[in-house]
């Protein structure tokens, strides 16, 4: 499987000069290591070097022709990869070896009426590739940083696949979105039932220093097959809860010489609530009812940036038969980034973050605690 992606891949590899020389594309990327040390409460120490620990390891096509008349075609192809083994990125049931381009695989049709774009994308309350609003906005951090992230709270930070998105022109400072998939991760299933669906709202307004972003996001989870290993397989017995909601909203302003952050978000039948908390799971249960709160700044201090936030989510997993019913999360870290030149920076981030589960039927409670730090290397092209 590896070999049949390497040898598919290798066309379009030779055929980007030329490419480049027909239209107007660029060929850019990101390059992100550094060693790391991570230590969980009743585990051992964990040492190593990890592949974007600040930035997701990354390189990409992207072009766009002029059409006339205020109508333009762009597209984005970003794959993701890891530096310290080699290997594809963003696997998921429906692509175990990961995808050639898992970080964002977009087609764009500009208008003056608005721009809607097709493909795999992140969500609009996602902090990632064209579409995503929250991440920037939400946290110093945004949705990288590796443990720092303000998505290890914050749940929604997703990319989707068969998904259309619509970005109306501003106007008065505000712009509207709007966002469908029609199976978020794998092909579309001939029983609509059967799919993964995913449907958003939201809105900017941007007025000099101030940037607002606000929306709701509705899932159907519930679905009766997945795609694994590339064969349609039943997943009735384990399909999540239906009919998902979450909101959230991120202000920020830039006052020159630093910069606050602040995010906010409800949710309904979640399948999780960022990456520290799932739902049980179990057919028929209802997930996770929570919310979560943030608050960061970016100080420029001694050439660099100073980054720091704290987060703090609660709630409760509604299942039927979980074995734990309330839960909180506290999250804070402190981080350097320092520009070397225009394309390469050295950085070191601290995070530490607490779980605690309360649960139903014994008698102690579940307290996990976590410690993290990097130092690593960033280059762009």
């Amino acid at each position: 499987m590896k070999l049949l992606k390497i040898a598919t891949s290798l066309p379009l590899l030779l055929a980007a000069p030329l490419l480049m020389a027909a239209s107007q594309v660029e060929l850019y990327g990101i390059v992100d290591g550094g060693l790391y040390v991570k230590k969980t409460s009743g585990k051992d120490t964990t040492i190593g070097i990890d592949s974007g620990r600040k930035s997701g390891s990354r390189w990409g096509l992207r072009g766009s022709e002029d059409l006339g008349n205020g109508y333009a075609v762009s597209f984005k192809l970003e794959n993701g990869f890891k530096l310290d083994n080699g290997e594809m990125d963003q696997a998921s049931a429906a692509a175990p070896e990961g995808r050639m381009f898992g970080r964002e695989a977009t087609l764009n049709f500009h208008t003056p009426y608005g721009t809607i774009g097709m493909g795999r994308m992140g969500g609009l309350l996602s902090g990632m590739g064209t579409y995503g609003l929250m991440g920037t906005n939400s946290s110093p951090f945004a949705a990288a940083w590796s443990d720092a992230k303000y998505n290890l709270l914050f749940t929604g930070n997703n990319r989707y696949d068969n998904t259309i998105a619509y970005k109306s022109p501003t106007f008065n400072n505000l712009t509207l979105y709007a966002q469908y998939s029609f199976n978020a991760d794998g092909p579309e299933y001939e029983k609509w039932r059967d799919n993964s669906e995913m449907a958003s709202v939201a809105a900017t307004y941007i007025s000099g220093p101030l940037k607002v972003v606000g929306g709701v996001q509705w899932r159907d989870t519930g679905i009766s097959k997945k795609l694994t290993d590339g064969v349609v397989k039943d997943n009735s017995a384990t399909q999540r809860q239906k009919n998902a909601l979450m909101a959230a909203t991120s202000v920020s302003y830039d006052f020159g010489t630093w910069k606050l952050y602040t995010a906010a978000q409800l949710l309904h039948g979640a399948e999780a609530a960022g990456t520290v908390m799932t739902a049980s799971g179990k057919r028929g249960e209802k997930g996770l009812d929570g919310y979560a709160l943030s608050l960061g700044a970016n100080v420029k201090l001694y050439g660099g940036d100073l980054k720091a936030a704290v987060a703090y989510a609660d709630g409760e997993d509604k299942g039927k038969t979980a074995s734990y019913g309330d839960y909180e999360a506290v999250q804070s870290s402190l981080g350097y980034l320092y520009p070397l030149s225009k394309r390469t920076s050295v950085y070191t981030v601290f995070s530490y973050w607490h779980v605690r589960k309360v649960h139903k039927t014994v008698a102690t409670n579940s307290v996990t605690d976590n410690f993290s730090f990097a130092l690593g290397l960033s280059h762009k092209f």
